[in-house]
């Protein structure tokens, strides 16, 4: 009978692999992989970006001997079984001679979803799955999300004063220095950001991520997420903001026009309007299908924030709470009035962390 501990180590350690790719994966997945042979570790790998060599491949050609067919081969996600911008890692798994392979959780992308296991056991291999399940799918809520709802997983982000304000007529910031380096890991591990125009209008963000190499742990490019913005009428002067002045992509959802601006890397895309504004279930299926979107942020005012909730478009909710007092005519992050006897908004606490006098509360939906 198998240890079904050891399992759990070994996969644990994948897992911690499979996170270092959290900055510079997507579209893919995160994965991590271990090769053991008589209960030691004798080779890892990990998915590092996309259009490189999958985890387990890494781990392969991490060890240089040949490797010994009772070696056991652990993988936070079923291995591949197509050939995208690399080959299926199945062939090369088959071709190593290992005889048991064990899977954290089953890839949910339609070109693979239980083809992986089916080949590697059509050819000889032993293979086991659900080790850890929980723990690997957590690893890519974004990804998952994607291909099983064509969504992407929404974080809802605010800073609010202690009386649950969004605005200060005090200073630039609610929130202190460590709250605003938090929120750059955010940003950093999002695949887009989500704003309106107001919010540009009314703060002028840049919306980008500030980190460096060395304080994400990589080393790739430090990659900057999309800036998705709501625009109905599109009333931003694009030559006025700050974060037009960058040459990443931005997506300006609107109800006028669909186009291409090639030379300042803007797309406008047309979206059907609502009772509030934009259907934004259009917009998300948009961000997921035509620009691979796994985990988007959505930062940005009180409008935004409560259609989100009424809708039930949210996955998880992050506040950073200040313990400043803002005067009486500031701004509440939400609409209290318009989500009154709402029953589709539920959530649970789900972690806290402290930043000085900053708290940070994160709620993830029921």
């Amino acid at each position: 009978m198998e240890n079904s501990s050891k399992n759990s180590k070994f996969m644990l350690e994948a897992t911690k692999l499979a996170k270092k790719g959290s900055f510079s994966t997507s579209p893919n997945p995160n994965v991590g992989c271990v090769i053991v042979h008589k209960d030691k570790i004798i080779s890892k790998g990990y998915h590092i970006k996309s259009g490189c060599e999958h985890a387990e491949i890494n781990a392969l050609k991490n060890f240089k001997p040949k490797i010994h067919r009772n070696s056991k081969l652990y993988v936070t996600l079923e291995p591949c079984s197509f050939t995208g911008k690399t080959g299926p890692c199945v062939n090369e798994i088959v071709k190593s001679g290992i005889k048991k392979v064990i899977i954290g959780t089953k890839d949910p992308n339609p070109k693979v979803n239980g083809k992986g296991i089916s080949f590697l056991k059509k050819h000889g291999i032993k293979v086991k799955t659900g080790v850890l399940e929980k723990t690997c799918e957590d690893l890519n809520k974004g990804f998952n999300k994607r291909m099983i709802f064509n969504l992407p997983y929404v974080t809802l982000k605010s800073a609010l004063s202690t009386n649950n304000m969004i605005s200060s007529k005090k200073s630039k910031w609610i929130s202190n220095a460590k709250s605003r380096k938090d929120v750059q890991f955010l940003r950093a591990s999002s695949c887009g950001i989500l704003t309106s125009s107001d919010t540009i209008i009314n703060d002028n963000p840049k919306l980008n991520v500030r980190l460096k190499r060395k304080e994400l742990h990589i080393n790739t490019k430090v990659r900057q997420p999309i800036v998705f913005i709501l625009d109905t009428n599109l009333k931003i002067k694009k030559n006025k903001y700050k974060l037009f002045k960058d040459s990443r992509k931005k997506v300006i959802f609107n109800r006028k026009k669909n186009a291409n601006d090639e030379k300042n890397n803007i797309v406008y895309r047309k979206v059907k309007s609502s009772k509030n504004g934009m259907n934004l279930k259009e917009v998300l299926k948009i961000m997921a299908k035509e620009f691979y979107i796994n985990n988007l942020l959505v930062e940005a005012g009180q409008k935004v924030f409560t259609e989100f909730l009424s809708k039930n478009l949210y996955d998880e909710i992050i506040i950073y709470k200040s313990s400043t007092v803002e005067s009486k005519g500031g701004i509440k992050y939400i609409n209290e009035n318009l989500l009154k006897n709402n029953k589709k908004i539920n959530f649970s606490l789900n972690g806290v962390n402290f930043f000085d006098k900053d708290i940070k509360i994160s709620f993830k939906k029921k």
